[in-house]
């Protein structure tokens, strides 16, 4: 038997890290987030935001975020988001707040695994043109604004296409609502939920069925 003592750091959460750079990104002046996970998604997220216009500088374990206040750019390139699920979903979304044509792809996970038809429709619901170049319901995907307020219903199975189509919303004027059937990973979107009032964004949740 022995006894342990001492202090240990509990380690980032790269949902929280992801989410908040989308969040700096979006929102007007200097935004600084500090204890951020380094991975390979935290970096393919801090290239896709800065090809839609933020600036986004690191020192140490902090990132140094000037935002767009939604005014985003039109990437000079497709985005490559690697393996990072949320950037594909979560840039697919916030990319139609952009003046032209947004190509987002990934490595082979990405383009054969993970679909991203219930995102593609909730863009389409709000106005967007939002397609797979190879029309299998993968990257690539392109996406295009403007996207307008309005009512949509998306299916809720995987929760990143919630909480992109809620962080698009949070930058639209007036009111959206939004439907979700067959919700699911909620603590995720609970997770998007407490971002979006801690900026500010006024909402409703409906037992994450109706937003």
């Amino acid at each position: 038997p022995s006894l342990l003592s001492g202090i240990g750091s509990v380690p980032s959460s790269k949902s929280h890290t992801l989410r908040a750079i989308v969040f700096a990104t979006l929102a007007h002046g200097e935004s600084i987030i500090h204890n951020v996970l380094p991975s390979p998604d935290t970096e393919a997220m801090i290239r896709a935001c800065i090809a839609l216009g933020a600036k986004i500088r690191s020192e140490k374990k902090s990132l140094f975020i000037t935002g767009t206040g939604g005014n985003l750019s039109t990437p000079l390139n497709v985005i490559d988001v690697g393996n990072s699920g949320q950037a594909l979903r979560f840039i697919g979304a916030i990319a139609t707040l952009a003046p032209h044509h947004t190509i987002l792809t990934g490595d082979n996970s990405i383009c054969t695994l993970r679909p991203v038809a219930p995102l593609l429709d909730g863009l389409t619901q709000l106005g967007a043109s939002a397609i797979s170049s190879k029309s299998d319901s993968h990257a690539p995907i392109i996406v295009k604004g403007p996207a307008k307020t309005g009512k949509i219903t998306v299916d809720g199975k995987d929760s990143q296409p919630v909480s992109a189509l809620l962080m698009l919303a949070a930058m639209l004027e007036g009111t959206t609502t939004i439907e979700v059937t067959n919700p699911g990973e909620t603590p995720w979107i609970g997770m998007t939920l407490y971002l979006l009032k801690r900026m500010g964004v006024e909402f409703s949740n409906d037992n994450y069925h109706t937003y």
